[in-house]
């Protein structure tokens, strides 16, 4: 075979329109600042309900760190925390100064550790 005959046998996949993929970009963009902001007033709301609940702390702490969304001195402050409550007190006072996003990992975090909770919360 030449290689003619071996480039005519590869399919090049064409190439996408830009202005496509930045329309779909900026479309997924929307939808993840909604969930973001649907993730915070979720937390918000059942604050309370959380920090007497949650048992996994730690592990959830463990996430958020890993995630750079906290930061070292926080992790060991609530490692420090006596009870799974105060812990979860110590990292609610870095959620709310954190802003949205820091909530919405938090969110994802107690799905992942906690998805009892949050379906109890959830469900109306």
């Amino acid at each position: 075979m030449t290689s003619e005959q071996v480039t005519a046998k590869i399919k090049v996949p064409l190439r996408n329109n830009r202005k496509d993929e930045k329309k779909k970009k900026k479309k997924k963009q929307r939808k993840r600042a909604k969930d973001v902001l649907a993730d915070a007033v979720f937390v918000d709301k059942h604050m309370s309900t959380i920090i007497k609940r949650a048992a996994m702390v730690m592990a959830i702490a463990d996430d958020l760190l890993g995630e750079d969304m906290i930061q070292d001195e926080t992790y060991s402050d609530i490692e420090a925390a006596e009870t799974s409550a105060k812990k979860m007190r110590v990292l609610y006072k870095a959620l709310r100064s954190g802003g949205p996003m820091i909530k919405s990992a938090f969110y994802t975090a107690l799905q992942t550790n906690e998805p009892n909770l949050v379906k109890d919360l959830a469900s109306p």
